[in-house]
């Protein structure tokens, strides 16, 4: 589960691994970073992605990944928990596999106060 303060940065790491719980090799890859208000149909409310540097693909033939989360992510949504996705879209010869590395919760949580201090 991710847990982040509404308005708040966030660094997420991931490390992407194969069935056989090999490390995914990123490298020529994207990795994407979806939050849903629930599986299946779900609106999408956050999505990132490697492509435009909202992930950095921190050590890519080890599967490391790190997903920048920033205020304006959470400015607008309410407070509770919903379902996020990390997933890696590799190439493989002529074709593109996905790999679904997590699905799990994502809460944002509310702040008592965001008024400048005096």
């Amino acid at each position: 589960m991710i847990e982040i303060n509404k308005n708040n940065h966030m660094d997420v790491w991931f490390h992407i691994k194969k069935q056989d719980n090999t490390d995914l090799d990123l490298t020529d890859g994207e990795v994407r970073f979806v939050v849903k208000t629930k599986k299946g149909e779900g609106r999408k409310i956050i999505e990132k992605s490697s492509n435009n540097g909202d992930i950095t693909l921190e050590n890519p033939a080890g599967g490391m990944c790190i997903v920048h989360l920033v205020p304006e992510d959470t400015e607008n949504i309410t407070p509770k928990t919903y379902v996020f996705e990390v997933s890696a879209l590799v190439p493989d010869g002529a074709d593109t596999k996905r790999y679904t590395a997590v699905v799990d919760e994502f809460k944002v949580l509310d702040i008592v106060d965001m008024s400048p201090m005096n």
